[in-house]
């Protein structure tokens, strides 16, 4: 500031920066950040005035925010590329800026081979479930970090800084800049044991203020001190939580293994079903893909139905597009119904009929060629 200017503004670390629209809701979040808050994960992730970090992300995104002012926080140089660069040359690009360090979602990284890339130091991943494949193509031939960071909570959460070939890929690590909780998914108030599974609460300077004009479902998501916590806290303490509605475990050693969205968990035929673990389970396989799910999932957890892909259709954040991927479903299986249309004997539509009606499914969508099991039979219904 030129001298003898007097600021007219007083700015302090607890006013709102930024307002952003979170990608899944599309509401409006007004959300606090300040330098604070930005200097512990770059302080974790590494960053300093070597680092070179590749500014890939979506504006739309808080993980973008990061990208840029966490770098320049610690003295680092963000590397742009233009908009050819990004969809068609993203590799050769990063070779000439000379990018050490990226932020990518594991959709976008499984576009790069190591190989291509090979100056690049640093690959942090986040916005998606890292799978096994991803651990088996990165780790060993850069420094392979697992971040974890929901919307609400900018920008990263936790970390995982030292993964190897052998490591689970559902590993978050730490918190960083943050406290996180683990509690009862049906009531805050609730503080669970290590080793039980149930919802991440996060608490700190991170977490957003709330969502723009929509009070009832600030309340429900950014939710007040339980009595647990607040005895453990200053008198007049006036933190807040985030109830994150992800589902971790807390190991042993205190870090927190990803199990998935209370959403993604469904029922089949009775049973409980976390379709990450179902898409987690795969990736990295060629070919056979239903005999290596036997051997890696129960039978229930097995789908029922797969629709060829060229590759996965992007989000404008770089996950994977689950709206275009049901409509493709859709159109896949309308395919498959057309092309498995056959004359059956009297005796093989008799046991068509016998079979669809007790697994309780349409009979023209069982199928003479189809297993029992794969169509959602198991040995007691036998």
């Amino acid at each position: 500031m030129a001298a003898g200017l007097t600021p007219q503004v007083v700015v302090v670390p607890s006013h709102p920066d930024w307002k952003e629209c979170d990608r899944g809701l599309h509401i409006p979040k007004d959300h606090s950040f300040s330098n604070a808050a930005a200097l512990p994960h770059g302080e974790t992730l590494g960053l300093g005035v070597r680092s070179r970090v590749l500014h890939l992300s979506s504006y739309a995104i808080d993980v973008s925010i990061g990208d840029y002012l966490t770098t320049l926080l610690a003295g680092g140089c963000v590397c742009i590329p233009s908009e050819t660069d990004r969809k068609e040359r993203l590799g050769d690009y990063m070779v000439q800026s000379g990018v050490n360090f990226a932020i990518l979602t594991p959709s976008v990284s499984r576009l790069l081979s190591p190989e291509d890339v090979s100056a690049l130091e640093v690959l942090c991943l986040i916005g998606e479930p890292m799978a096994k494949s991803d651990v088996l193509r990165w780790a060993g031939r850069t420094k392979l970090v697992n971040t974890y960071g929901p919307v609400e909570c900018s920008a990263i959460s936790m970390v995982q800084s030292h993964i190897t070939i052998s490591s689970e890929p559902g590993d978050i690590g730490f918190a960083t800049g943050c406290a996180c909780w683990v509690t009862h998914q049906d009531d805050p108030e609730i503080l669970l044991r290590p080793e039980e599974t149930s919802e991440l609460l996060i608490e700190g300077p991170i977490v957003g203020r709330h969502y723009l004009n929509e009070p009832e479902q600030s309340a429900a998501v950014f939710v007040r001190l339980p009595a647990w916590l607040r005895e453990v806290r200053p008198e007049g303490y006036t933190g807040r939580l985030c109830r994150t509605g992800d589902l971790v475990l807390r190991e042993p050693d205190s870090s927190l293994r990803y199990i998935g969205r209370r959403g993604n968990q469904i029922k089949v035929n009775g049973q409980r079903v976390e379709l990450g673990e179902v898409g987690g389970s795969q990736p990295h396989v060629d070919g056979e893909v239903m005999e290596h799910l036997r051997s890696d999932l129960p039978q229930y957890m097995i789908p029922g139905a797969f629709v060829e892909l060229e590759s996965i259709p992007l989000t404008t954040t770089g996950n994977a597009d689950r709206r275009r991927l049901r409509q493709v479903y859709k159109v896949g299986c309308y395919r498959k119904h057309s092309m498995k249309q056959q004359s059956l004997a009297a005796m093989e539509a008799r046991l068509q009929q016998i079979v669809s009606k007790t697994l309780g499914l349409p009979h023209q969508s069982v199928y003479m060629n189809e297993s029992f099991a794969d169509l959602g039979g198991d040995s007691i219904r036998a």
